[in-house]
């Protein structure tokens, strides 16, 4: 928070010498004052094999996406990392789980939670229409739809000093064409 408050600080007082754009510096006032949503964090998902961190898309901040930052077994029988094998795209089966981008384009729903994203999951190589909402601040619920037929999981609140796997690389957007 410190340094958030500072940062702004900075900002204004650049702003005031006239080096920066009045929208660039209204946009991050509005974000510095603006709570993270409860479900903003990084959860075990429902087989306790891996972890998600949910956070602000890059590309639209009002909206939440989610990649792998943990895994219970980083390497497969061959000593290798884990993979996305099971993609229906062989060119993308060598992308690594670690840091693979799996929830996506989540957007706040009127009601709580977030709604109308997709949720990759790597395990069936498989994209669906995904919402989340956290139940309590330890407990989000998951749920993916494909069509009429929806499945919902409990992921539990992974503790801030969980060690992430290997080195991230920057978030790509990924549409998936679900429903």
């Amino acid at each position: 928070m410190a340094s958030t408050q500072s940062r702004f600080l900075s900002l204004l007082r650049l702003a005031a010498s006239g080096g920066l754009a009045t929208g660039v510096l209204l946009a991050h006032a509005a974000s510095a004052q603006s709570p993270q949503p409860v479900e903003v964090g990084i959860w075990f998902n429902h087989t306790g094999k891996g972890a998600v961190q949910v956070y602000r898309c890059q590309q639209d901040q009002t909206r939440l996406c989610g990649r792998i930052v943990w895994l219970k077994n980083l390497l497969n029988k061959q000593g290798q990392p884990v993979t996305d094998g099971r993609n229906p795209k062989p060119a993308m089966r060598t992308r690594p789980i670690c840091g693979l981008p799996v929830l996506g384009n989540l957007q706040r729903a009127p009601g709580g939670g977030w709604k109308g994203g997709w949720v990759y999951d790597p395990e069936k190589g498989a994209a669906y229409t995904a919402s989340i909402r956290a139940k309590t601040p330890e407990v989000l619920t998951m749920t993916g739809y494909k069509g009429i037929f929806y499945k919902s999981y409990g992921w539990k609140r992974a503790p801030d000093d969980l060690p992430r796997c290997g080195e991230l690389a920057p978030v790509e957007p990924v549409s998936a064409s679900a429903g």
